[in-house]
């Protein structure tokens, strides 16, 4: 193999190395990004929002029932009942999974239950207490399931927050040791490389040098024999038949 092609093959090898490694840190860096956008933005907004309507449907219930308590004719759950429904439509405006959006339509269907047995009271002569047990039968439960589902999908976005941060730090672990594998490799073989080229291309020429010089001070013949076929042999080659050249004229 020639000189060039040898000296090439050692910078390709290096080059492919680092090339490598950069590209798994370049992997690595845009998953990171991904998972963190999931866990700051989209997961977090939605247990934000998530809570955000838990406390509206809490603030909604409260107020309905301490106007039917306290006044039954005028009660008018419509009032406090519709903007539950609007607000919880704006969840469509981030990335919802399959599961959640299931649990987004039990959600608005237990709501539009619970908010319609609001209306199935008939008998405002009840007394407060009769009232008060009407409510814990007939809307109660039904409050109680629409805080359930809602709290499901906070504990869904909360679970895949942990796992993703769980996933990201066992990640970083494992990103780290391509690097490490690259410098130590980038190291024996930067090694290696420095050994064969002494080896096969400065010690050579050294010893032809030498066997040269010797040559020409004490004519002493060259006894050197190259071990590869390469620019070094060719030269080699081209110094005996010099030197086999000027054995004749001395002769002559």
């Amino acid at each position: 193999m020639k000189l060039r092609y040898k000296i090439l093959s050692g910078f390709a090898i290096l080059a492919i190395m680092l090339f490598v490694a950069g590209a798994w840190s370049i992997f690595q860096m845009k998953y990171f990004s991904e998972s963190l956008e999931d866990i700051i933005g989209s997961r977090y907004e939605k247990i934000g929002f998530a809570k955000s309507i838990n406390e509206l449907l809490e603030s909604n219930d409260r107020k309905a029932l301490l106007n039917f308590l306290e006044n039954s004719s005028q009660f008018n759950f419509d009032k406090y009942g519709n903007d539950f429904l609007s607000i919880l439509n704006q969840i469509e405006k981030y990335k919802i999974t399959k599961e959640e959006k299931e649990l987004l339509s039990q959600i608005e269907r237990l709501y539009k239950k619970y908010y319609a047995n609001w209306h199935t009271f008939n008998n405002p002569s009840h007394t407060s207490g009769e009232k008060l047990k009407w409510y814990k039968e007939n809307v109660k439960p039904l409050f109680d399931s629409v805080q359930e589902k809602i709290n499901k999908l906070i504990e869904i976005n909360q679970v895949k927050m942990i796992s993703t941060a769980q996933e990201i730090k066992d990640r970083t672990r494992r990103a780290i040791i391509p690097g490490v594998v690259a410098i130590i490799a980038a190291i024996v073989f930067t090694l290696l490389f420095n050994y064969f080229v002494n080896h096969y291309m400065i010690k050579p020429i050294i010893i032809l040098k030498k066997q040269v010089d010797d040559f020409i001070s004490k004519g002493v013949p060259l006894t050197f024999r190259p071990v590869t076929d390469d620019e070094i042999a060719r030269l080699t080659e081209s110094i005996y038949l010099l030197t086999s050249h000027v054995d004749k004229d001395i002769q002559e």
